[in-house]
């Protein structure tokens, strides 16, 4: 590897943290802001999520959260906090199990604002998302992510199109703020899609642009539909402008199962993708081509581990600032802590098969942790979240 591995600035801890919490199984991260969820914590195991906020002094040391986000009403098992997004002031919980007025695990996006005097305690929603047609088992909320006064929220079991088609939900920040039970914008559909494709296992956006992938499309081969936002804004039933697959695709691979954008770049993860080996996996990357996002497109690089095994599961996570990429490799071997690695574009551009120019690792790693559970990035930090560690209860890592 051309540089040695990097460990964390900071560690990060739910001050109430109990074994079996799963804390950082999701995390986001925007300016000095923070969030963690821990999806199994509670009695109820209704789930909840942390904010953290950076310090005077930046990311140091261990420490726990500023605030604890819950929702005002929970059952047993809603899996707050399974996923989280931020952006500026406003924190983004999905809980794809909950019951809500649309049935038994139709789901539901929790939105948070940072109160006046600034994240602290313990603090319910200001609003709840749902969609206007959702039905029992939709798990709304199964993936999350937000950007400017737009959310995106996944239903991987909705059925329009035959038995766990999937689709996504985009959330518009009303004229009043967000308050009360809000409603979609817009929904997305495959044009394609058809039942078993579980359109919505990830989410993001970024600008008018919206990816979402279906890891189990195609014998579990996996797309990802690229969605972009009209002129006269998101509304109504939309399609997708450009479906994205992997030029070395095969069944099984699982294609999908994690997605980001930032601007003009794609990254889609295989955490079954077979280069270095049974389930070794991989990610890929895709840029906005001269005309934009449109018809079937391949990949621009593809992205692999100089040190990749079998079971590594790498491309579980991911996610893509500018010329850098995360992808996360928690790995199927119990043995192993997990890691993140970080790959830079080149200055010819994405292309190819490239290998990472860093790795990071948790200076007190143990096997289980973990590690790359989930990852974030900011312009300044990457988050991994490593929701084995210390049996279980979780726990997150702060690196520049």
């Amino acid at each position: 590897r051309p540089f040695a591995p990097l460990t964390e600035l900071a560690k990060l801890l739910a001050s109430d943290g109990e074994n079996s919490d799963w804390l950082g199984w999701s995390v986001a991260v925007s300016g000095s802001t923070i969030v963690v969820g821990a999806p199994k914590d509670g009695a109820q195991l209704e789930g909840a999520a942390y904010v953290f906020t950076e310090p005077v002094a930046g990311w140091t040391g261990v420490l726990d959260e500023a605030a604890k986000l819950v929702a005002s009403s929970t059952g047993s098992d809603d899996s707050f906090g399974h996923a989280v997004a931020v952006f500026g002031d406003t924190v983004v919980v999905g809980a794809y199990k909950m019951d809500t007025a649309n049935g038994i695990q139709s789901g539901a996006v929790y939105v948070f604002e940072k109160p006046a005097g600034g994240w602290s305690g313990t603090l319910t929603e200001d609003a709840i998302l749902l969609a206007s047609d959702g039905e029992e088992g939709d798990w709304l909320g199964y993936a999350v992510g937000m950007d400017g006064d737009q959310i995106v929220a996944s239903a991987p079991s909705d059925n329009d199109n035959g038995n766990l088609t999937g689709s996504a939900y985009i959330f518009t920040k009303p004229g009043g703020g967000w308050s009360g039970t809000v409603n979609e914008s817009a929904k997305l559909l495959a044009s394609d899609g058809a039942g078993g494709d579980t359109l919505g296992y990830s989410a993001a956006i970024s600008g008018g642009t919206v990816v979402v992938g279906a890891y189990a499309d195609d014998a579990n081969a996996g797309s990802a539909y690229v969605f972009l936002e009209p002129g006269g804004g998101w509304s109504g039933s939309l399609n997708e402008a450009a479906k994205l697959l992997a030029s070395d695709g095969a069944g099984g691979d699982r294609f999908g199962w994690a997605a980001a954008v930032s601007g003009d770049t794609i990254v889609v993860g295989a955490l079954f993708d077979d280069d270095n080996g049974v389930f070794s996996g991989s990610a890929w990357v895709f840029v906005e081509p001269d005309g934009g996002w449109s018809g079937t497109l391949t990949e621009d690089a593809k992205l692999l581990p100089s040190d990749g095994e079998g079971l590594d599961n790498f491309g579980l996570s991911v996610d893509v600032r500018g010329p850098t990429v995360a992808v996360g490799m928690n790995n199927a071997r119990t043995s192993d802590p997990g890691e993140v690695y970080l790959f830079t574009r080149p200055g010819g551009g994405w292309s190819g098969t490239r290998n990472e120019a860093r790795t990071l690792l948790a200076s007190d790693r143990q096997s289980g942790d973990r590690l790359g559970s989930a990852v974030a990035m900011s312009e300044e930090a990457v988050v991994a979240g490593a929701h084995g560690d210390d049996s279980l209860k979780g726990s997150a890592y702060v690196f520049t």
